[in-house]
């Protein structure tokens, strides 16, 4: 295939690259529950569980219903898909703002059920946006570039609300995490992001339906558009840097959270400025043809030569794209014709094939190609399942319970300031999560489940920290490390799920964890343990307090969430224990040469 044909398909995933990646960033909304927790009970008497039932309603939501969502996406056509869970998503935040502002009334309805319905509406259509993401890029990336491309989008989920949260008050002066009505104004300001980010990406997304499109070979792939997308994906995390510099300006200097918010807006809007086409690339006339073309080939186009361009026959070429673009349970026919028109011969060398594993066994598939039936009948799905639910609940128990959590040690007026770090940590940990994962496989052979291991690690760092830390030194570095982990579980969610079950029926399979895995973490760690915990704790210290009844008494003091540190902390080393089974269950597999089911 032609230099500009590599250029043209650079240019093609480049733009959905992009457009994915600024998409995702209407994901991270619901980290920003502590914002307006606070003014959200205060405004409607609610009780500390009541509080958590309507944050963890859309995990619920999403873990009922994230299988099916995800099937939606397998068959639908990504631009319409995104375009459709950002509507609802965006719809479902205005009505929760205009709920809970009281500007829209709701009769004798319980506010719990009605703030609840509305974040379960909305965590349905970020479901369908995230999960259009992920399909479209693990689908159509090779799979030496899917872990950075996946963790650079996942920062951008972990960066959101921070990133909003400065901007926020920034531009309005407010402080968040009070108990002022106004701080409500920011589920407004959420919806309208979701609204922007959702729908204007979706226009530059494939319109062709997902399982049409297919992943490119990786000894196939060409040098040039490796090098092109290579110096891309630097320049975004050049602009992902600047992004948490703004943040952790904002979050620790009061006074700089206008200049903060703008720097940060700036640099979030920065890579549009490069796609205009051959920007980057070398705009000679085959380049300019390639471009004009129609979009018919799917991204990342390869050619067979390790960089150097070659003029293959026309029937090679056109056989090249009907194998690319062949439906997902083709697979082995379009191997074949792939493999038998680019066979090696005198004229054009056999590309050099990179062998990562070579100082060990490789890893195997648990069951290649899995539905989600399937999937649910081994083993290793519910050891991930347990896994990444410990660390998504350590996450998010963290998220959820901000405000109170610093409350209890008399530092709620930090709460903008360390959900902004929390943010940043999240953020860092979704970029070097899927590096590293990368890291990991080239280098040492080391399967994407080994770094659920590391993600545990800093999981049981992070609550140890928030269970002894008395300052604001050591509750904020536990803020930080438990985005760390958090965020790096996000993409080695979807690398372990494309490595042990295939990419064919990803979408499923990727809703299938991220819904259940979020349900049971936000239900059991985020609410019940510490809501019963929190509860406890508050009722033992209320006669010592001569607290009074009618209302739920205030806990001050590290009892009020000790014992949910401690208990975090032991699913977390049982986590890790399960990770390293894992991983030898892999290496085990391959050596023995098994794939079916366990």
């Amino acid at each position: 295939m032609s230099r500009g044909g590599d250029d043209a398909d650079a240019e093609r995933a480049w733009r959905w690259f992009l457009a994915c990646t600024l998409a995702s960033a209407s994901c991270g909304m619901s980290y920003a529950f502590s914002a307006f927790s606070s003014a959200l009970k205060a405004e409607w008497h609610l009780s500390q569980p009541e509080l958590e039932s309507i944050s963890v309603a859309g995990n619920l939501a999403a873990g009922l219903l994230g299988g099916a969502l995800g099937m939606l996406v397998d068959a639908a056509v990504p631009a319409r898909s995104m375009a459709g869970g950002g509507a609802l998503s965006a719809i479902a935040y205005a009505a929760y703002w205009a709920i809970a502002a009281r500007r829209v009334p709701i009769g004798a309805l319980p506010p719990v059920l009605a703030l609840g319905a509305c974040v379960a509406l909305a965590a349905c259509g970020v479901s369908v946006v995230m999960t259009t993401v992920v399909a479209l890029l693990v689908r159509t990336m090779p799979s030496h570039e899917r872990g950075v491309l996946i963790g650079l989008m996942k920062a951008y989920v972990g960066i959101a609300a921070g990133g909003l949260a400065i901007v926020f008050q920034g531009a309005t002066g407010r402080t968040l995490g009070g108990d002022g009505v106004r701080a409500l104004d920011f589920v407004l300001a959420v919806a309208l992001e979701v609204a922007l980010v959702t729908l204007l990406p979706a226009c530059f997304l494939p319109r062709r339906p997902m399982r049409a499109l297919r992943a490119v070979p990786d000894a196939l792939s060409s040098a040039r558009a490796r090098a092109l997308l290579t110096r891309r994906t630097a320049i975004v995390s050049c602009c992902l840097g600047a992004m948490l510099v703004a943040m952790a300006v904002g979050a620790l200097v009061a006074g700089a959270r206008r200049s903060a918010g703008a720097a940060f807006v700036v640099f979030w809007l920065a890579p549009l400025l490069l796609t205009q086409r051959g920007a980057l690339a070398c705009a000679d006339g085959a380049a300019r043809a390639a471009l004009a073309r129609p979009r018919a080939r799917c991204l990342l186009t390869a050619t067979a030569t390790a960089g150097r361009p070659t003029a293959p026959a026309h029937g090679n070429e056109r056989n090249e794209r009907v194998a690319l673009l062949a439906p997902a349970d083709t697979d082995g026919g379009a191997r074949g014709v792939h493999e038998r028109d680019h066979a090696p011969s005198a004229a054009v060398p056999a590309p050099r094939v990179v062998t990562p594993c070579a100082s060990r066994a490789c890893s195997a598939a648990v069951l290649e190609g899995a539905r989600v039936c399937e999937m649910a009948r081994t083993r290793e799905c519910w050891a991930i399942v347990f896994i990444v639910s410990a660390l998504f609940g350590g996450g998010m128990m963290v998220s959820t319970n901000l405000a109170q959590l610093l409350g209890a040690r008399g530092e709620r007026a930090r709460t903008g300031g360390a959900l902004a770090i929390f943010s940043i940590g999240s953020a860092l940990g979704r970029a070097l999560g899927g590096l590293g994962a990368d890291a990991l496989r080239l280098r040492l052979g080391l399967p994407a489940t080994a770094c659920f291991a590391v993600d545990c690690a800093l999981m049981i760092c992070a609550h140890a920290l928030l269970a002894g830390g008395a300052s604001a030194p050591p509750l904020l570095s536990g803020v930080l490390l438990a985005g760390l982990s958090f965020g790096a579980t996000w993409p080695h969610v979807v690398l372990v799920a494309s490595e042990c079950y295939g990419t064919a029926h990803l979408g499923a399979n990727y809703g299938f964890f991220d819904g259940l895995c979020q349900a049971c973490g936000s239900l059991l760690l985020a609410k019940l343990l510490p809501g019963h915990v929190y509860a406890r704790a508050a009722a033992a210290l209320a006669p010592a307090h001569g607290a009074g009844g009618g209302g739920e008494a205030e806990c001050v003091g590290a009892p009020c969430f000790g014992d949910a540190h401690r208990a975090i902390i032991v699913l977390c080393a049982l986590g890790l224990c399960a990770s390293a089974w894992l991983e030898l269950a892999q290496a085990a597999r391959a050596r023995n040469g098994q794939t079916g089911l366990t």
